[in-house]
């Protein structure tokens, strides 16, 4: 499924608005049970600087955010999946979203908030590199990760995810059918 996103290039006429309209763009990945804290910091991050743009992917399009304040630059997106934004993203954000994993897939660096130490109780021994992913605790230090931080090319990022997601995953299945069930099979 990864694979299939990775390798499709989406010219949506929605994306080519974003980009006109933000310097940057940061996919969020959402999580339902962190929704009041998570708009909050959002909230925060967004009136820090209003040419980047926060694209926030809810795990179930069908929710509505009503209940919290949205600044113009926070853009809750119904339409696209996560995989299809990662495409486009200049930087992923999550707490402990397996996103953060997925978005190496795409060369999209990670920018995870750590409330409460939750991203780094997750991910700290499996995601420690700070080419990729960095840890925050404030708006302040997200802003300055996008603005500071020497993260890797995308090209690189892709290149490192292989230690989650090996390519070819079709080619790779076919020959572990072959290798592991068929051979068992004949007594191999």
């Amino acid at each position: 499924y990864l694979e299939t996103f990775k390798s499709t290039n989406r010219n949506v006429p929605k994306v080519k608005r974003l980009r006109d309209r933000f310097k940057r763009i940061v996919v969020y990945s959402l999580q339902d049970p962190f929704d009041t804290f998570t708009f909050e910091f959002l909230n925060q991050v967004a009136d820090l600087d209003s040419d980047i743009g926060y694209i926030l992917v809810p795990r179930n399009p069908k929710k509505t955010y009503n209940q919290f304040k949205i600044r113009p630059n926070l853009i809750i997106e119904k339409e696209l999946n996560i995989y299809e934004c990662l495409c486009f993203a200049d930087f992923h954000c999550t707490i402990n979203s397996t996103c953060a994993i997925e978005s190496l897939c795409f060369g999209t660096p990670n920018i995870l908030y750590d409330f409460e130490g939750w991203a780094r109780s997750y991910y700290s021994d499996i995601l420690d590199d700070s080419g990729h992913t960095v840890l925050v605790n404030s708006a302040d230090e997200f802003i300055a990760a996008i603005y500071r931080s020497e993260f890797y090319s995308k090209e690189r990022i892709k290149r490192l995810s292989t230690f989650f997601f090996e390519d070819n995953f079709l080619e790779n299945l076919e020959r572990a059918i072959k290798t592991v069930f068929l051979s068992r099979k004949n007594g191999k």
